[in-house]
Order: C-alpha cells, then sequence, then structure tokens
C-alpha cells in the first residue's frame, strides 16, 4: 500500500514539475509589460540552429536608423523572409510578431 502512494506522489511530483518547466519557456515577463512596437525594416539575415532535436530560425531586421534587431521565428515566418525584403516590422520586447512585406510594383 505504501508503495502504490509512493508511486501516486511520483508521478504527480513529475506532472507538477513539467508544467512548471513548460510555463517558464513561454514569454520572457519583460515582454508582457512592453508595448508592441512597429517600424519600417529589412530583412538583413536569416539562419538556423539545430537545438534539443529540433530547428530554430532566426532571422534579423535592420531598422532605418542602423539597429539591427535579431528574432527567433517559427518556421512559417522564415520561410516567407527573405533576405532584402522591406516592409513593416512588429515586435514586443524580445518577441517577433510579424513582418509585413512591402509590395513592389
Amino acid at each position: 500500500m505504501a508503495f502504490v502512494a509512493f508511486i501516486v506522489v511520483l508521478v504527480v511530483a513529475v506532472i507538477v514539475f513539467s508544467l512548471v518547466a513548460r510555463s517558464r519557456q513561454g514569454v520572457p515577463r519583460g515582454n508582457r509589460k512592453v508595448p508592441a512596437l512597429q517600424s519600417s525594416a529589412r530583412v538583413v539575415n536569416q539562419r538556423s540552429a539545430l537545438m534539443n532535436g529540433y530547428t530554430q530560425y532566426y532571422a534579423t531586421f535592420e531598422l532605418p536608423d542602423g539597429q539591427r534587431l535579431e528574432f527567433a521565428v517559427d518556421g512559417r515566418a522564415a520561410g516567407q523572409l527573405v533576405v532584402g525584403d522591406n516592409g513593416t516590422l512588429l515586435w514586443q520586447g524580445t518577441i517577433f510578431r510579424g513582418f509585413q512585406r512591402e509590395i513592389m510594383r
């Protein structure tokens, strides 16, 4: 009986630990408090890195004042970004929120 209770407590502890660890991987606290920003930008670089068995994509944007910002982006966004694209960048703290490409006519 004590062994069964120990197993149940162990399983609950593992579940709680994994939930807490997963929640800490979400949006960093500081990002929730800062306003979303928007600016004209140009895509100047893209790269990827293999991390823990999955591919993480990154894109670097240059703002009109010369400042460069690098963000982790999902695979879909990475597939739509092309170095040299101009458009409007939307971000919040260290989080990439989107990039609207300027359509050339």
